[in-house]
């Protein structure tokens, strides 16, 4: 039987209501921290690695995308490494110790102070994610953890944390992609302002009589 139009009308409605409210859980105040700690990174010509849970494998894969060419501004191209873990989705399944070594791994003697490392999970309960903001702290990186849920472990092992408070996983999905792009449209912004500010000629002081 076909559905009336109302209440396909009214469902959909209702699911545009709920990420709007979802993804204004995440303050403003926080996302743009976020984008200044990657412009800090850009200064000093870090690096920005990017880890997800399996689960979250593919969005993680979107965001190193999005910053690497998302962000370009006039010759600007940001430095963003995607650490995959090489168990693929299977890991999703896998006993806790496996995805936790895969998450590590990867990082070792390649995270230095004045990069950025950017943990991705909807749910934010991967004590291998955890593990790995901290080792990158202990290196002296900067960390930012985006999550949904209840912001689980994951969310006060992170410096920065843009936290989706909702426990709907298509939500959260949702608002993450909405942060990702919030995050490369505000860094393109400051890069394109600071090549501005850069190229302009200095005003000359005037002169003391």
């Amino acid at each position: 039987m076909e559905l009336p139009e109302a209440v396909v009308s009214g469902a959909v409605s209702s699911y545009r209501e709920e990420v709007y409210r979802a993804l204004h859980t995440v303050p403003e105040a926080r996302i743009v921290e976020a984008i200044r700690a990657l412009q800090q990174a850009h200064r000093c010509e870090g690096r920005v690695f990017v880890v997800a849970s399996p689960a979250d494998e593919r969005a993680g894969q979107h965001l190193s995308e999005e910053l690497a060419l998302g962000t370009a501004a006039g010759a600007f191209r940001f430095r963003a490494v995607p650490l995959e873990s090489s168990l693929g989705p299977m890991a999703a399944w896998q006993s806790d110790w496996v995805y936790d070594d895969a998450c590590i791994s990867p990082m070792r003697g390649r995270v230095a102070r004045g990069d950025v490392v950017l943990a991705l999970s909807r749910r934010g309960q991967e004590p291998g994610l955890v593990r790995a903001l901290v080792a990158a702290r202990r290196a002296g990186a900067r960390t930012i953890a985006l999550v949904g849920f209840d912001g689980g472990m994951l969310a006060s092992a992170a410096d920065i944390c843009l936290h989706v408070r909702t426990f709907s996983l298509d939500q959260i999905e949702d608002v993450q992609t909405i942060l990702v792009h919030s995050l490369c449209h505000g860094l393109r912004a400051l890069l394109a302002a600071e090549a501005a500010s850069s190229a302009a000629p200095q005003q000359a002081a005037p002169a003391t009589p």
